[in-house]
């Protein structure tokens, strides 16, 4: 087999490279997989004649999708039994299959309160970290914890502090200076029980998260408990390469060759394993590049690239700058992207090698308000597919889950395929939970022939005393199956008795059914009068034409927003938490309005935009019955996708490339977490325009970029302005900006 075929000089240079240490810096689109899977080949082939070393090459990654990928492919290329000598894994799997499991009986582990070997769960963890809080802190150190800004929760803490391979001894050793007043040892700051007003802000939470940790950590080894957690695997398996040499000496002659993919996103635990693991460097390589790192805000640091190359003088660096993904318009952006970072392995810039022509420029485009952005990406859609771009080549991507809900909601309402990527961070805007009871109340009210919308509301609640047999035992006998407006009418009048708190709870909805159908009926009267007005007065100048339309539009606006802020009210006092008592609902509310009037927003953002009169045969009872009541688990997520458009965040799109990407809510209020812009050449300002490099090189052929410029936050409209990193590229000859009212 000619393993080489196909191949650049420099990938062919990388592929056969061999000894020294050896950094492979590829750049998007670089074809780093095939330069990977083929060095992996070309190794494989001096070890076939030596039997005694079973698995002598590790490829680890970053996730198990792409460990499985990697694995699928070498062994396409070698067959199983060669490749069955390659270990394709996580730095997880690797530490906890090949490190922690075979030397779990060591006195290492014994001495650390270890019994057994189990890995908490979730819920353990959930657990645990409650019974810890409350048994580490007095009264008063939790109502001081409580009262401190929670910009970093304490998941979040112990996720960053474990990056670094701490343990709670070696965290206050190395931080020592932050507790000084406090604690001159570890054991001062446990036994600690006054509030430390010695301390700022931040050096408290971090006195608090510390106590609470140790005894986390103390709960998790106790001898009932013998659990690991899934954050500690890496930084035992480190400690115990440290601490241990006979272990690292027999590692290193089992697995002669390390390769490690993506590894500008290692944090500092992860390069002191592979340090651990590396010997002297002869057979590592690590590929990655510093452009794409992204993960700062887990504990990853893209310096490490550098640094772990200056522990091996003797190292060789190759970089592969050309691109095959991206068309030279998309290659340009990047380019200007990237040479506005600080941090580079190369100045290189990368080379289009993709000669395809696109339909248009680079776009940007600025829309009002995120309904009319999602409108805009909508007909942008549409026209690309008639252009020939099917819509699952189609990607969009965004800084954070939330901006993608109305775009979902317009691409559903005009029953295009969509999906959402990224698993429980980016579930669809339907299958959050707080939505799912929204939308149940919806079916409720104006879908009375949805067969699951009653049964699922009545198996839901224990209070009903409803099985879902006797339900449906019900439901035959009195003939309300295809109308749950009966059932309701039936529960009411004839199955419970008023002072019964089920019939409250239907008698609240049967109150609300009676009032929204009447103010629903005049919203489309009104709705049909609006339509009439716009054919009336298609004759008119355009200038004439807009006017009438914005009066229209305002006054529709107007009378929705009234509608469906009866619909939430309604919500509020009888259907949220519907056996609750009047006070703790009361009480749940003033903890949660404020969510679930972004709930309500999000649900309705296409039927909130006032041109869509002007533009859509878009009924509201429509919309109201269409809103997917999603219960049952999909396995849309885990199939080929074929169809959909698909929307992620970026830090999801990893890997990914589409014929056509649109990066939306491109304004620095909407990108960046605390919505301002933070100071140039920070750290945070680095990542983000890094995070913004790699939403561009995820496109092959067609970019498209938009910004709304104000959005609804709680009960204000917040302004916005152009995402800072825009100014480098709406300047270049290959990007269009449109105004307001181009829309494509």
């Amino acid at each position: 087999m000619n393993y080489l075929e196909g191949t650049t000089d420099r990938q062919a240079q990388a592929i056969t490279a061999e000894g020294e240490a050896l950094a492979i810096t590829a750049g998007a689109g670089a074809g780093k997989t095939a330069v990977l899977t083929r060095m992996v080949y070309h190794r494989l082939q001096k070890y076939v004649n030596i039997t005694n070393l079973k698995t002598p090459i590790v490829s680890i990654t970053f996730t198990r999708d792409a460990a499985t990928e990697m694995k699928n492919r070498i062994k396409l290329m070698t067959g199983k039994q060669l490749s069955d000598r390659v270990i394709s894994t996580t730095f997880h799997q690797f530490a906890i299959n090949y490190i922690l499991k075979p030397h779990f009986h060591l006195p290492f582990f014994k001495k650390m309160g270890f019994r057994r070997w189990k890995i908490a769960s979730p819920r353990d963890v959930f657990f645990h970290l409650n019974q810890a809080t409350d048994s580490a802190l007095t009264n008063s150190q939790t109502r001081d914890y409580k009262a401190l800004d929670k910009t970093l929760e304490l998941k979040e803490w112990l996720s960053l502090v474990r990056a670094f391979g701490h343990s709670p001894e070696t965290y206050f050793a190395q931080n020592k200076a932050g507790f000084h007043g406090v604690a001159k040892t570890f054991q001062d700051l446990i036994d600690y029980n006054e509030v430390p007003h010695a301390l700022n802000e931040t050096q408290r939470r971090n006195f608090y998260c510390l106590k609470i940790w140790y005894s986390y950590v103390q709960i998790n080894r106790s001898p009932q408990n013998s659990l690991i957690d899934l954050d500690e695997i890496l930084v035992l398996a480190t400690h115990l390469l440290e601490q241990v040499p006979e272990i690292r000496k027999k590692l290193k002659q089992q697995f002669r060759e390390l390769l490690i993919d993506e590894f500008q996103d290692s944090n500092h635990c992860q390069y002191r394993f592979v340090i651990a693991l590396a010997g002297k460097g002869e057979g590592l390589a690590i590929f990655g590049d510093v452009k794409q790192a992204i993960y700062g805000f887990r504990g990853s640091d893209p310096k490490l690239f550098g640094e772990l190359m200056r522990l091996f003088p003797a190292h060789k660096q190759i970089n592969l700058p050309d691109n095959f993904r991206s068309a030279q318009q998309i290659v340009t952006v990047g380019n200007t992207l990237a040479d506005k970072m600080s941090l580079k392995m190369t100045s290189e810039p990368m080379i289009a090698r993709n000669p395809a022509i696109p339909h248009e420029p680079v776009v940007f485009q600025e829309l009002d308000y995120p309904a009319c952005e999602a409108e805009w990406i909508a007909t942008k859609m549409q026209w690309l597919k008639d252009r020939g771009i099917p819509y699952h080549k189609m990607g969009v991507l965004y800084r954070f889950r939330k901006l993608g809900d109305a775009l979902e909601n317009e691409l559903l309402a005009r029953n295009m395929p969509v999906r959402r990527v990224g698993g429980a961070d980016d579930k669809s805007l339907y299958e959050d939970e707080r939505i799912i009871d929204i939308v149940l109340f919806l079916h409720l009210l104006f879908n009375p022939s949805s067969k699951k919308a009653m049964r699922f509301f009545v198996s839901s609640h224990s209070s009903f005393g409803l099985s879902t047999a006797e339900y449906n035992a019900l439901l035959q006998k009195n003939s309300f199956g295809e109308n749950h407006h009966k059932a309701i009418s039936y529960f009411t009048n004839s199955h419970y008795n008023q002072n019964e708190p089920a019939w409250g709870v239907f008698n609240s909805i049967a109150q609300a059914l009676f009032d929204l159908s009447a103010r629903l009926e005049r919203i489309r009267t009104f709705d049909n009068y609006c339509r009439h007005r716009n054919v009336q007065f298609n004759g008119l100048a355009p200038n004439q034409k807009d006017k009438v339309r914005g009066q229209l539009g305002e006054s529709y606006q107007m009378a929705v927003s009234d509608f469906i802020g009866r619909i939430r009210q309604y919500y509020c006092q009888s259907f949220f938490i519907p056996f609750a008592t009047q006070q703790s609902r009361a009480n749940a509310l003033q903890r949660h309005q404020d969510r679930i009037n972004e709930d309500f927003d999000s649900i309705f953002s296409y039927v909130m935009n006032p041109t869509r009169l002007v533009h859509d045969e878009m009924d509201i009872l429509d919309y109201l019955r269409n809103r997917p009541l999603m219960i049952d688990k999909s396995k849309k997520q885990r199939e080929e996708n074929t169809t959909d458009v698909e929307l992620m965040t970026i830090h999801a799109s990893k890997g990914l490339e589409k014929e056509a990407i649109f990066i939306i809510g491109c304004s620095n209020e909407t990108w960046f977490k605390d919505r301002k812009l933070p100071a140039s050449g920070s750290l945070n300002y680095e990542e983000e325009l890094r995070l913004k490099y790699v939403a561009v090189t995820r496109a092959r052929l067609q970019l498209y970029i938009t910004r709304h410029r104000a959005y609804k936050y709680r009960n204000d409209f917040i302004e916005t302005e152009m995402l800072d990193f825009l100014r480098h590229i709406i300047e270049l000859p290959e990007v269009r900006v449109n105004d307001l009212q181009q829309a494509g």
